[in-house]
């Protein structure tokens, strides 16, 4: 189990890095012509990943009760 654990920890960190990557190479000529900074988009993208990130690691530590009486969604 701990072996898996650690085996989708690593694909998910580097499909995170793949996606940054992407994000940035994708949008830097264009945010450069708009935003003045060829960093804009990638800025933007990593603080919304930085929130994602906390929200999942608080929500590890909840139980799954706990978060099915609060989200209607997950019924």
């Amino acid at each position: 189990m701990k072996r898996l654990r650690r085996f989708l920890v690593i694909v998910s960190a580097a499909l995170l890095a793949v996606g940054v990557v992407m994000v940035y190479s994708a949008s830097a000529i264009h945010s450069q012509e708009t935003m003045g900074s060829r960093g804009y988009y990638l800025i933007r993208h990593l603080s919304s990943l930085g929130i994602g990130l906390i929200l999942a690691v608080a929500l590890l530590g909840c139980d799954m009760q706990w978060i099915r009486r609060h989200l209607k969604v997950m019924v």
